[in-house]
């Protein structure tokens, strides 16, 4: 009886033991795990709101540092300027949502002169129409890890994920955006149909002040698939196809397409 009660106690003080040891080990964990749980939060992130957006727009600054002094007309050289063929109200309302685009676009380099890492690029963008705003954003390329989170894409995703806008509604949109769009974001405003797009930064700015290699790709995209510096080629041309037939029977019904 007396052994039975011993090592009954035993069982259980080694149980006990070997509990503590199980939470203290998840306690902790190496940092790495820790690292994986950050970046689960950041992959959790679905774009700013309407509301956070409008709050940087209202404390943000009109213009940089006075060390990046503004000089009227430089980097407009070989670029159609809008006040050119616009009357003077369509004028305002361009400087107006413009303005409001570069604010969006200052977001990123204020967080890094206050010493944090920048969302992205600088690049803001607003769409417009019928003097409402659609949608906004600014860059999150590098707070998302995702290379597709450009401004414009990132206000085109707010407009149709917070506003509910639908395809019809970005029609005949005009898109501001504080540099000239790439070439994904420009397709990605062609397939939107909207009607203009109103820039203040060029490709030629991008490159010398970021880095950022869109013209490259436009002078790429310029040639034959096969031709171009991130060449593409071609398999399974026959299957392909005839997923195309059979897409075009049930989806455009016509056996001839139609109008996106």
């Amino acid at each position: 009886m007396k052994f039975q009660k011993y090592f009954l106690i035993t069982c259980i003080v080694m149980t006990c033991m070997t509990s503590t040891q199980a939470v203290a080990s998840t306690d902790d964990r190496p940092s790495s795990d820790k690292r994986h749980k950050d970046t689960r939060q950041v992959k959790n992130f679905n774009g700013y709101s309407p509301a956070e957006t409008q709050k940087w727009v209202d404390e943000a600054p009109n213009a940089p540092p006075k060390a990046f002094a503004v000089i009227p007309g430089e980097g407009s050289e070989g670029n159609t300027q809008c006040v050119a063929s616009a009357s003077k109200e369509q004028t305002e309302i361009d400087r107006k949502f413009l303005m409001r685009a570069i604010k969006l676009a200052s977001h990123n380099p204020e967080q890094a002169m206050h010493g944090h890492t920048p969302d992205g690029g600088l690049f803001g963008a607003v769409l417009v129409k019928d003097g409402n705003i659609l949608g906004e954003g600014w860059n999150t390329v590098l707070k998302e890890g995702d290379p597709s989170r450009h401004g414009e894409m990132n206000a085109v995703r707010q407009a149709t994920h917070d506003h509910g806008h639908g395809l019809k509604d970005l029609e005949g949109a005009t898109l501001y955006t504080s540099g000239a769009p790439c070439p994904m974001c420009y397709s990605t405003m062609a397939w939107a149909n909207v009607k203009r797009i109103v820039y203040a930064s060029d490709y030629s700015d991008a490159m010398k002040y970021g880095g950022f290699k869109d013209e490259p790709i436009r002078e790429s995209l310029a040639l034959p698939i096969q031709k171009r510096q991130w060449p593409g080629c071609q398999a399974e041309s026959g299957l392909g196809r005839a997923w195309w037939k059979q897409y075009n029977a049930v989806v455009y019904k016509d056996g001839k397409g139609a109008k996106y």
